[in-house]
């Protein structure tokens, strides 16, 4: 297998590639990329097996790299040194990854883990890249103020109003738009967001507690406690459940 590692720290590079070498039974690195740039060249060039994939790079992020790349027939173990919610979400989408520093142990099982990826699914990686844009792509919205940009995350809640929604963000502010909060569910989409009640859509990331109390209720992050319909308290209970495991 041809590795190549994206990695814009020295240390860590170094590390890496001291890892790799106990392996060199089933791994070849082929060369070592420090930016964004560098990388997307690098693969298009040499059309690697496995990215050895730092997340945050000094010219952007490894998602970057993934998208702007031609070449895309390659497994991913990426590297982080970030928070839990990014490790949360290797773990939730079945992705490969080390934490900063890298350790030799954590190393093989990780390589274990991209080698047993079947030939025709090399793009694991698809899932998760999907995740992250849909959490942290900017999405406009017109208001009778102007045009407003957000990412998904900045969203707690929208609340319908008629043929308007009210949009609650995590700075305090609220946007009154003139979608339906039909409209609005359509264009956030159903990853984050759900569908709790007809008059409330929620980002499921804000979702602290569900609530006995008054035939079903969801407390959210910014202590705002909104009635769920009885048809979607199986799903908010899931999605607790799922989210503590």
């Amino acid at each position: 297998m041809r590795a190549l590692i994206i990695d814009d720290e020295d240390q860590s590079r170094s590390a890496i590639r001291e890892a790799l070498r106990l392996h060199s039974d089933r791994l070849q690195v082929i060369a070592e990329a420090t930016s964004v740039a560098q990388a997307v060249r690098l693969i298009d060039d040499l059309h690697p097996d496995l990215l050895l994939l730092d997340i945050q790079l000094g010219d952007g992020s490894g998602f970057d790299v993934i998208e702007q790349a031609r070449w895309k027939q390659f497994r991913v173990i990426f590297i982080t040194a970030y928070s839990e919610y990014a490790l949360k979400a290797f773990r939730v989408n079945a992705q490969a990854y080390l934490l900063k520093p890298v350790d030799n142990t954590e190393v093989t099982l990780a390589l274990d883990k991209v080698c047993n990826i079947p030939s025709d699914n090399k793009e694991s990686w698809k899932p998760l890249l999907e995740f992250v844009k849909n959490t942290y792509e900017k999405i406009c919205f017109s208001s009778a103020e102007g045009y407003h940009l957000y990412t998904r995350d900045e969203i707690i809640r929208c609340e319908a109003d008629n043929n308007y929604s009210r949009i609650y963000l995590q700075s305090g502010e609220q946007l009154y738009v003139a979608k339906t909060l039909k409209e609005l569910e359509t264009q956030l989409g159903s990853q984050l967001f759900e569908r709790i009640h007809k008059s409330h859509l929620i980002n499921t990331r804000h979702l602290r507690k569900y609530l006995n109390r008054d035939g079903g209720s969801v407390l959210l992050t910014d202590g705002t406690v909104l009635p769920v319909s009885q048809r979607k308290k199986p799903e908010m209970i899931r999605l607790l459940t799922r989210s503590n495991s």
